[in-house]
């Protein structure tokens, strides 16, 4: 089960998720105001950056877009290119983590060209990754990997390790999804051994989800449940509250397959408690086809219905490629996007008061 709209609430669950926002929120916050009190040069690009990058896996989007579009402005008054490019991959990653593939592309396609132009190998590989997540995302494999397989060539002429370890985890899933068990193990396996000596708990977490998806997929469930668990532990003891859900469908899918659906609801319900908190949009819709096929195979007719019409509203939002296409399509409370708009509006209104 894994294929914008509205946050569309659960009108009949009431969930009290087990973790403390206001509590990273503040973490996240003491961060960037030591960030902030840096000199706008070309020093405080990187630390804004990681920034960035650690609001997005709070699944803070909006304040996440924030930072961004200041980290953009800060390199474009000091015309670095590095700093430009980095700027529009982490665009590219908050519309990636809503299901925003269009306008996920297109800023990573933006980040790739600078990239190219000023000889960066390192970025230009970590772009090709990035666009090939986007074609496996869009279920455009022969695409996905000829973009892996470009990026995976310019990490093994740097040896760079991690590199190439990221790169064949994003095969070893292209692996799965074509039935190639083995392969896939691999590669996942490979990847993980070098994300433990680098101690990159994110990663680490990855590919044991990643594992887990495997022996799901060759329905050993014992085996899938055991790296499910060790993932989602990880992603709770390092606050990465944005990867949390996916994993805990991928739980609820096992509790389903073994009929243990009281499990299955259970994890699905905590899924979609944080998905709807975090404006995960991919995750939820996957929250709401399991509910719909759980309660089909309950015979919970009017719950089932419920759920698949949920589904279909937001996967028709989702299938919407760019932010003008889902506008065009009239869907009334965007929430991520109405402040977004909000946010450029004020912006250039402080631009124009300077002036």
């Amino acid at each position: 089960m894994r294929s914008i709209c509205s946050i569309i609430f659960l009108s009949f669950f009431i969930y009290q998720a087990d973790f403390s926002f206001s509590q990273q929120r503040d973490e996240v916050d003491s961060l960037q105001s030591a960030v902030y009190l840096m000199n706008d040069d070309t020093n405080k690009v990187i630390p804004l950056r990681n920034l960035v990058r650690k609001i997005t896996n709070r699944g803070e989007y909006l304040k996440a877009y924030q930072a961004a579009m200041s980290l953009l402005e800060i390199s474009e008054k000091l015309n670095y290119e590095k700093g430009k490019a980095f700027a529009y991959n982490e665009f590219a990653i908050i519309y990636d983590k809503q299901g925003i593939y269009g306008e996920a592309l297109n800023y990573h396609e933006k980040a790739l060209s600078i990239r190219r132009a000023i000889e960066d190998k390192k970025g230009i590989a970590g772009s090709l990754n990035n666009i090939g997540i986007l074609y496996d995302n869009t279920k455009n494999y022969s695409r996905a990997l000829k973009f892996y397989h470009e990026a995976l060539e310019i990490k093994r002429q740097r040896y760079d390790s991690v590199g190439m370890a990221t790169t064949l985890t994003n095969i070893g899933i292209i692996n799965r999804k074509q039935c190639k068990y083995a392969e896939a193990l691999h590669n996942h396996i490979a990847a993980l051994e070098v994300f433990i000596k680098t101690n990159d708990n994110n990663e680490i977490a990855g590919s044991y989800n990643s594992i887990g998806r495997v022996y799901d997929a060759e329905g050993k469930y014992e085996e899938a449940l055991k790296n499910y668990f060790k993932a989602v532990n990880i992603y709770r003891e390092n606050k990465y509250l944005s990867n949390i859900p996916s994993v805990l469908n991928n739980i609820a899918s096992v509790y389903f397959s073994l009929q243990k659906f009281s499990e299955a609801e259970k994890f699905y319900i905590e899924a979609s408690a944080i998905s709807n908190q975090l404006g995960n949009f991919e995750d939820l819709k996957n929250s709401y086809e399991g509910f719909a096929l759980l309660y089909e195979r309950t015979k919970q007719t009017k719950k089932e219905l419920k759920f698949y019409k949920l589904y279909w509203e937001l996967n028709d939002s989702l299938s919407a490629v760019t932010i003008s296409e889902i506008e065009k399509r009239n869907v009334e409370q965007l929430s991520f996007q109405k402040q977004l708009a909000y946010v450029n509006a004020e912006h250039e209104k402080e631009i124009l008061q300077a002036s």
